[in-house]
């Protein structure tokens, strides 16, 4: 159990006396499509199912109808980006030194909440200013009205997805984290990861004890249609990361209608990936069919219960630190998965927190033999649909999002 979970649980059981509160600064860009509004449309429902008082701060450049959609706030201004190189280091050390007094706003508003102890604040991302910030907002309040503080650490904030190597701004991390430790009431600041390779990363960089998150399932739409697909249909889902696989997508697609030719395959591909999208067209049409990369929370959740399975088309190095939405959510779904080896998908599929089958690089051979291996095992399916049930009870309080 976390430290968020037990929290949750502390908040609920005092519901009876007053309702706590969770306040939810958001400083990510929310759209329809966004993992990030899937995770806070959960909080916010699993919250208020807990009998706590949600409210959620998100950016002022917010979509009026997406911020409505969470009844969010739409008043934070954006924080500096602090893309330390060793050219402009010592420009953003100064940025960051000096940062403090745009954070006002954001206590103020906290302050109007009359926050106590018994209420949480939830950072989705970790930020140096933040850490820094809300060590010295603690400091300077009484014990009675030092709320606890959760700061989900993603994963890039620290090292190069790239390369695994720490980033030139990871010493920000530190210098806040240190600073942090100084202040009155920075027990009641907790650091949450979901993945082994980032807690070690938080327990080497910032010097403190980050707590274990699981990747968050939380609930899928009550009305979402719930049948088996009579023929076998791959849902493919490519991002930014996707690399070698977008470039191979077509060829992949072509060796496994040629070795199965039931098979249908639905496309969420990135714009950017033009040329690969124009060659799938041109050489595998009758088999595909693209999903507009820009959809609604519904709609996603109706394609996904469209497939038999879900290809999750990334490069590896990335996932061993990154995490990924689209995995937890196809689980629940009671979906196998393919997904690259030795990454965090892989580790959960090893932990019972999926199904699913592995490929060990990105070949156009290997992938499609992995995507048939999936598509020719009934038991994978019955396997994943046994234990869907049991994913969103387990980790309901847990939280999480968007890759």
């Amino acid at each position: 159990m976390t430290a968020l979970d037990t929290s949750l649980q502390d908040g609920h059981a005092r519901a009876a006396v007053s309702h706590p509160k969770l306040i939810i600064a958001s400083f990510e860009p929310l759209d329809q499509s966004s993992h990030w509004l899937n995770e806070l449309v959960s909080f916010k429902t699993e919250g208020s199912a807990l009998e706590m008082s949600v409210a959620i701060l998100a950016l002022r450049s917010t979509d009026a109808d997406v911020a409505a959609s969470l009844s969010a706030q739409a008043v934070l201004s954006p924080l500096p980006a602090l893309d330390v190189t060793d050219d402009n280091y010592v420009t953003e050390l100064v940025a960051y030194s000096d940062a403090e007094h745009i954070l006002e706003p954001l206590w103020a508003r906290f302050e109007a909440e009359e926050l106590t102890a018994q209420d949480l604040i939830y950072f989705p991302r970790g930020h140096p200013i933040l850490i820094r910030g809300i060590g010295a907002w603690l400091a300077r309040r009484p014990p009675t009205l030092r709320p606890s503080v959760f700061f989900r650490i993603i994963g890039d904030e620290l090292t190069d997805l790239d390369t695994g190597r720490y980033r030139a701004r990871a010493a920000f991390y530190r210098l806040a984290c240190s600073d942090l430790r100084t202040r009155p009431g920075q027990e009641r600041v907790f650091f949450l990861v979901n993945s082994k390779a980032k807690a070690r990363t938080v327990s080497r960089v910032c010097r403190r004890r980050p707590f274990m998150m699981q990747h968050h399932f939380g609930r899928t739409f009550a009305d979402l249609p719930n049948a088996t697909p009579t023929t076998p249909a791959i849902y493919v889902h490519l991002n930014n990361r996707s690399g070698t696989l977008a470039e191979n997508l077509s060829e992949i697609v072509q060796r496994v209608t040629r070795a199965e030719p039931t098979v249908r395959f639905l496309v969420k591909i990135p714009a950017r990936f033009a040329n690969s999208i124009a060659r799938l067209k041109r050489k595998a049409r009758s088999s595909v069919e693209i999903i507009s990369h820009e959809q609604s929370i519904e709609d996603y959740f109706t394609n996904l219960t469209r497939a038999s399975l879900v290809w999750l088309a990334y490069d590896a190095q990335p996932y061993r630190a990154l995490t990924s939405g689209t995995f937890t959510e196809a689980a629940s779904l009671g979906k196998p998965v393919v997904v690259p080896q030795d990454t965090w998908m892989a580790e959960k599929i090893a932990e019972g927190y999926g199904v699913g089958v592995m490929f060990n690089d990105s070949a156009v051979r290997t992938v499609a033999d992995a995507l048939l291996s999936a598509v020719r095992n009934p038991d994978l399916a019955a396997a994943a649909r046994a234990i869907a049930p049991r994913l969103g009870v387990e980790t309901v309080a847990a939280g999480s999002s968007k890759v």
